[in-house]
């Protein structure tokens, strides 16, 4: 397939305050259960290990450690998701990665030209999942050549670059980690000795995505084409977290989740948006009205560009 020109320019000022800025609140639902990496693995050291390190002079530190491993680990336990204070999270890392990489896939070419490349080596995860084809279809073909630096040598950067930031340049969204609310971890013990502590259904983590300099067409593309945002400030189900493409371990299935927009507020220094002034705050009625500008402008600009694509459905 030949190079589809991937669409760029040089990125904005990361100084400037323009358009808008401000913070949104986020939830993220569990549809399904839930594992993110990368949870410390947790082993149980065999009760006999003095009689094992008696062991040592007789077999010797290489042979014990060919011979002997799985006896002085013991039983392995169960992948636990990352935690802070003991409490378990989404890191923003995963979050933004998932938001963009839908972001990215949800781009169709016109005229031979996309206005995003791919951050990561998409015919790579095709190969590693025959489930990521079936979802995106074609996308996963597109040849939109290297993903963007940017430097003195290479000044321009697709549209998704200059929001989210690349080598050499800041991302204009920050996203916090996602504390779970009173999570309590579920053991799950399935095929191929895969043994996780998983988020159960039902379960919710609170976060926020911070912004700025952000136009209202690109605001509205990351609740829409990243978020699955809609006609509600609920998005549709989408997929996050390990086995998310796989779908269960041991019957129970895992990966589904949804965000929720629970408020949005500008900060003191933003551009109005609708009928919200700078450093104000939207809930309830007027957030849903916001949200449906912003989803608007988005479509207006980026319409016949977006495929919407409902991943939970196509792996059915």
């Amino acid at each position: 397939m030949p190079n589809l020109h991937v669409v760029r320019d040089k990125p904005r000022d990361r100084q400037a305050v323009t358009n808008l800025s401000g913070v949104l609140d986020i939830t993220v639902k569990t549809l399904s259960y839930l594992h993110v990496g990368s949870g410390a693995e947790q082993v149980k050291i065999a009760q006999n290990i003095e009689s094992i390190a008696r062991d040592i002079n007789k077999l010797g530190l290489k042979k014990l450690a060919q011979s002997r491993w799985s006896d002085i680990i013991g039983e392995g336990e169960f992948m636990a998701m990352p935690a802070v204070a003991g409490v378990p999270v989404i890191p923003g890392s995963s979050v933004k990665g998932n938001i963009r990489a839908r972001m990215e896939l949800s781009f169709v070419p016109r005229n031979g030209s996309v206005r995003s490349c791919f951050s990561v080596n998409m015919r790579q995860a095709t190969k590693s999942s025959w489930r990521h084809s079936r979802i995106w279809g074609k996308r996963v073909e597109d040849n939109r050549g290297r993903a963007c630096t940017y430097n003195e040598e290479e000044p321009a950067i697709c549209l998704l670059c200059d929001i989210f930031g690349t080598q050499g340049l800041a991302s204009l969204v920050m996203f916090s980690d996602f504390v779970g609310n009173r999570v309590a971890l579920e053991r799950i013990s399935g095929e191929y000795g895969m043994k996780l502590l998983a988020a159960p259904p039902g379960s919710s983590f609170h976060g926020e995505i911070s912004f700025r300099n952000l136009a209202e067409s690109e605001l509205g593309l990351i609740l829409f084409g990243g978020m699955g945002i809609s006609n509600s400030n609920a998005g549709r189900p989408v997929l996050l977290g390990r086995l998310k493409y796989r779908g269960k371990l041991a019957g129970k299935e895992f990966g589904r989740i949804q965000y929720v927009i629970n408020s949005l507020t500008l900060s003191r220094l933003s551009k109005p948006l609708l009928g919200l002034g700078a450093g104000e705050q939207a809930s309830g009625n007027m957030l849903q009205n916001v949200i449906n500008t912003l989803i608007s402008s988005a479509e207006r600009e980026y319409g016949g560009e977006l495929e919407t694509v409902d991943e939970v459905k196509a792996l059915a």
